[in-house]
Parts: structure tokens; C-alpha cells; sequence
């Protein structure tokens, strides 16, 4: 009897947590921010209403930017670097970069990149991938 009920348990959370499937893995905008070529680095902040997320991706419009690395702070005060170090042109964005452990709240991307002596502006758009 026991384990008819858990089966039966099992396919009603299975039959509930289908459409919550089916939209997993959708990009979402966590932030956009117009960086001035002159500074090395901006802030996006996210906040816990965006949700839970299992990589990121960075989005280029404007001038091309040298990225060099992500600091990522998590809404539990845990925070990672993630080394990016390539040139993204404008117009094209980076491979999904993968979050440490398994689903993350992100308070703030912090955006570490080489400053450009000529200066001038671009526009970083960060995405997340939702869990």
C-alpha cells in the first residue's frame, strides 16, 4: 500500500512540475548597463526577485569590450570569479558561463574589463539562464 502511494505521490509532483519543465532553461535579462570605456569596471545588481539561475551570458552593443572576468555575489554572501578574458565584438555575445554548484541566487555582476585609452561606450547586457 505504501508504495502505491508514493508512486501516486510521484506522478502528481511529476504532473505539476511538467510545465515548470518545459520553461526551464529560458535566458532572462538580469541587468543592462552602459559601460564608459575610460573606468574597468560596473555593477549589475539582480536581487532575489529575478529568481534562481545556473549560468550567465554577456550580451555586447555599442564598442566591442575586453572582458576579462565576472565576480558574482550570491544572495547568500558567497561570491565566485569567473575568468571570461576574451574580446566580445559588438553585436555578439559569449558562451554561457557556468555558475559554481548546482542553482544560485545572484545578488550583483560585478563587470571587470580593460579600459580603452580612447574611451567611448558600450552597452553589456547580462543574462541568466533560469533553473
Amino acid at each position: 500500500m505504501h508504495t502505491r502511494r508514493g508512486f501516486l505521490g510521484l506522478a502528481g509532483v511529476i504532473a505539476v512540475a511538467s510545465p515548470a519543465l518545459a520553461a526551464r532553461g529560458d535566458w532572462i535579462t538580469l541587468g543592462t548597463r552602459r559601460v564608459n570605456l575610460f573606468k574597468d569596471r560596473d555593477l549589475i545588481y539582480v536581487g532575489l526577485k529575478k529568481g534562481l539561475f545556473t549560468g550567465l551570458k554577456l550580451q555586447i552593443g555599442g564598442r566591442g569590450v575586453f572582458m576579462e572576468r565576472l565576480r558574482v555575489r550570491f544572495v547568500n554572501d558567497d561570491s565566485a570569479e569567473l575568468p571570461v578574458r576574451n574580446f566580445i565584438r559588438a553585436g555578439s555575445e559569449t558562451r554561457e558561463i557556468l555558475l559554481p554548484s548546482l542553482v544560485r541566487a545572484i545578488r550583483f555582476v560585478e563587470l571587470e574589463y580593460r579600459r580603452i585609452p580612447t574611451g567611448g561606450e558600450a552597452t553589456v547586457t547580462v543574462l541568466g539562464r533560469q533553473a
